[in-house]
């Protein structure tokens, strides 16, 4: 299933009502790195190279992550 994460880089996605502070502070507390940001506050490109880094993201408060290969269709449109 292409959405499970595979990789190092990964969607992040938390809750739709977060300011863009949170989305980066999930992240940090995951102990990984902002990549780029995405069509909502609430949606990132992150990296990680924790072997564990998506439950982590999940322990930091994400509601979801994506394999970082979809990137490009969870971000298509961002800039108008």
């Amino acid at each position: 299933m292409a959405a499970v994460p595979t990789g190092n880089r990964v969607v992040v996605v938390a809750p739709p009502w977060s300011s863009p502070d949170r989305v980066i502070a999930i992240i940090a507390d995951a102990g990984g790195t902002l990549v780029d940001g995405g069509r909502g506050d609430w949606l990132a490109v992150a990296e990680g190279s924790s072997p564990d880094f998506v439950n982590r993201l999940f322990a930091a408060g994400a509601l979801l992550t994506l394999d970082g290969r979809l990137a490009a269709t969870c971000f298509r449109g961002a800039s108008t």
